[in-house]
């Protein structure tokens, strides 16, 4: 253990990365993901929107309740940098997030690419599956 509060705990892993933990009831739950997801840069232009954080007295059960609270888009944790995400998101304009439908969509058409390369005498079931195994191991985490 790095440090301790009355609320929230950093460990030191092993791996180098730096974990904080945080306690959050459910009345405050959204407003700590906001604020526990964003980079410096995201919560400096956030608080710009909101006021200081720690101030803030209202409930957010949810981020999607924090962030319409101050007329703002959610901001998805993956956008939260501190580019110009709040300003979009004040002009609902944030970008759409590739999500795992897209990236399957991908991969069928890869399959189906891969599988017309193969000349249809010597198609056959098995080699269907290779070819799906390859790509399939190419996405996976290894451990």
């Amino acid at each position: 253990m790095v440090s301790s509060g009355k609320d929230n705990a950093v460990f030191a892993l092993s791996s180098g990365v730096m974990l904080r933990i945080q306690l959050a009831g459910k009345k405050d739950w959204g407003l700590q993901m906001a604020a526990c997801t964003g980079a410096k840069a995201h919560l400096k232009k956030l608080t710009a929107v909101t006021g200081a954080l720690r101030g803030l007295k209202t409930s957010f059960p949810t981020e999607e309740a924090f962030y319409r609270n101050f007329g703002l888009e959610y901001i998805e944790p993956e956008l939260r940098e501190g580019y110009d995400e709040v300003e979009r998101a004040a002009m609902n304009a944030l970008p759409r997030l590739v999500t795992a439908k897209d990236i399957r969509v991908t991969f069928t058409r890869i399959r189906h690419r891969a599988m017309a390369a193969i000349p249809s005498r010597t198609w056959r079931k098995p080699r269907e599956n290779a070819v799906t195994n390859i790509l399939a191991s190419a996405i996976t985490p290894r451990a």
